[in-house]
């Protein structure tokens, strides 16, 4: 019994020290990593421009004109499976809804006009030109000013934020914060037009605001794809967190 008790006892203090050791090292912080800077253009990395350029929505009228054209001559579409709704993609009869909506409806100057209303500009980072809505707050007075990186989702745009920036960047006794917002895959800014205003408009009992930085994702809205593979959710955290260090 003597032998057993002292085999029984060895293996529970082995157990408890690795348990005690896979415990620590699942507490222990990991040191951060280390992202290594891509080129993500065509070619090898070379010497850009990275100065920060004003940017508008400027569709030329010839464009509008030739898709209302195709829109108008588009051949009929084939109709969907009895009783079948998005099961196969699009429905065709939704389809056609759409596009009669474009062709008679669908105002882009006003929309341009829409998207248009705050500030955008262009960057170059890592070989990609980047697109990103800054919308700063006005009367800061008294109030601490944050700024706040929004980004879209999957699919969407900036567009989801432009309602929520004015309750971010409007005054209210308080803060401002930077806040970066990232859309999401596939998406763009579009996404964030709701949302920018209630960012940027002050709030009763608050005593902050924000600075709002809303970028297009690379290969989304008026931002440049990637030249190379690889280009991963982190790899898109590297470029923006070099966006906001501009």
């Amino acid at each position: 019994m003597g032998s057993c008790l002292k085999i029984f006892l060895a293996i529970s203090a082995i157990l408890t020290i690795l348990i005690g050791l896979k415990i620590n090292s699942l507490l222990e912080v990991p040191p951060m990593p280390v992202l290594e800077e891509t080129w993500w253009g065509q070619g090898q990395a070379k010497k850009v421009d990275t100065s920060i350029r004003p940017f508008k929505i400027d569709i030329p009228d010839k464009v509008i004109t030739d898709l209302t054209q195709r829109l108008k001559t588009a051949r009929p579409f084939t109709p969907p499976l009895e009783g079948i709704q998005q099961q196969y993609g699009m429905n065709t009869k939704l389809l056609a809804e759409i596009v009669e909506f474009w062709k008679t409806k669908y105002d882009w100057k006003e929309r341009q006009n829409f998207l248009n209303q705050y500030p955008q500009f262009k960057t170059n980072i890592q070989g990609l030109n980047i697109h990103f809505l800054h919308v700063k707050p006005t009367n800061t007075k008294g109030l601490k000013v944050l700024p706040l990186l929004l980004l879209h989702g999957w699919p969407g745009s900036v567009r989801e934020f432009y309602e929520l920036i004015p309750l971010l960047t409007t005054p209210q006794p308080g803060k401002v914060l930077p806040l970066l917002l990232l859309h999401g895959w596939p998406g763009s800014v579009r996404e964030f037009y709701e949302l920018i205003p209630l960012l940027t408009t002050p709030q009763p009992g608050k005593d902050f605001i924000f600075e709002v930085i809303a970028p297009s994702l690379p290969g989304y809205g008026f931002s440049d794809g990637a030249s190379k593979p690889g280009l991963s959710a982190v790899k898109v955290g590297l470029v923006f967190k070099n966006l906001m260090c501009v």
